[in-house]
């Protein structure tokens, strides 16, 4: 029988195989499986995170957002060639 708390539950080898596209789902939608094997944990169902979600969980980057920085934007540079050329200045 699978225990549940509100972040994980922990589902034994035979519900796994009866279950697994419903936990599956559990775990896409931010739920976190363990799998036991007669009671011991032997693995983990999770959903897996975007590079960016696990920068912005690890402290790394901030979320996106569309906010205009104070002061407004800056004039754009006017510039021959490419920026390759304008970085070896």
């Amino acid at each position: 029988m699978m225990k549940c708390t509100d972040t994980s539950a922990k589902v034994g080898l035979s519900e796994l195989r009866e279950e697994l596209g419903k936990l599956v789902d559990l775990a896409a939608s931010g739920q976190e499986i363990v799998i036991t094997d007669r009671g011991r944990p032997v693995a983990r169902l999770m959903p897996i995170e975007s590079p960016l979600e696990e920068l912005i969980r690890q402290g790394h980057a901030r979320p996106p957002t569309l906010e205009i920085p104070k002061g407004g934007l800056p004039e754009p540079i006017k510039a021959r060639g490419t920026v390759s050329d304008l970085i070896r200045r």
